[in-house]
């Protein structure tokens, strides 16, 4: 392996804690994931901006408590068509 030796993997030494590590709670992962992507959008080509837009309809704490049953409809269809997923699947979830 190059670059790979005992607990060490690029001269950056590599812990072996199995079992200790802190579970991080869903809502941090998808708040960091949503962050981050939020910080990179400025970065995408203009073809990418669209699906970028659309993840933003998942952010449940930016979306108002009153908005109508069909609302992130069509940014949810994007998305299910871009990754693959079936629709009624996701919108039910």
């Amino acid at each position: 392996m190059s670059g790979c030796s005992v607990r060490q993997f690029k001269g950056v030494p590599v812990g072996t804690t199995a079992g200790k590590e802190p579970l991080i709670s869903k809502g941090q992962f998808y708040q960091a994931l949503t962050d981050s992507i939020t910080h990179y959008t400025r970065l995408l080509p203009e073809s990418e901006k669209t699906l970028s837009k659309a993840i933003e309809v998942l952010d449940v704490a930016a979306v108002a408590s009153d908005v109508p049953r069909e609302f992130g409809e069509a940014e949810l269809k994007l998305l299910c068509t871009t990754f693959g997923l079936g629709f009624s699947d996701a919108k039910n979830a």
